[in-house]
């Protein structure tokens, strides 16, 4: 079954090198946008495994898309990723529900697990039946 990720970063050379990472892993359909106020728009009309945003972007931040995947009930898991992280930030994205909180620069492989962990997680979520609750050891994977 095919992996779908939603890629999120005002810096087009992250996408570019996100695009790539995944584009070599078979089983990834990537797609990519640099403007964040066009993610809810994007949601709305797909559905996808994992969402990797950038913490600070103009317009919708991390966060922001984060909140609105919460707030929506959706089933996507929401990767930060943070070219400049402080605790604060990464205690309140983790609050927020954020499956993983990634500093740049990181390596291939690390992401390569977050995500593939994340696939997972987002997977036995939207398995659960309605009320019940997905059992997974994995941190973040809650129904």
């Amino acid at each position: 079954m095919v992996k779908r990720l939603l890629a999120v970063d005002d810096d087009v050379h992250m996408l570019d090198l996100l695009n790539l990472i995944f584009a070599e892993n078979a089983g990834y359909r990537v797609t990519c946008t640099s403007t964040s106020l066009e993610v809810p728009q994007i949601l709305e009309r797909e559905r996808f495994d994992v969402v990797i945003a950038d913490l600070n972007m103009p317009g919708m931040d991390g966060l922001d898309i984060l909140r609105w995947i919460k707030s929506h009930c959706r089933d996507e898991q929401v990767v930060i990723m943070a070219s400049t992280g402080s605790s604060d930030s990464e205690t309140q994205a983790l609050a927020l529900g954020a499956f993983q909180y990634l500093l740049e620069p990181f390596k291939k492989d690390q992401i390569i697990e977050v995500v593939d962990q994340a696939v997972n997680c987002a997977r036995e979520r939207a398995g659960s039946t309605p009320g019940s609750v997905a059992v997974s050891t994995r941190a973040g994977c809650e129904g």
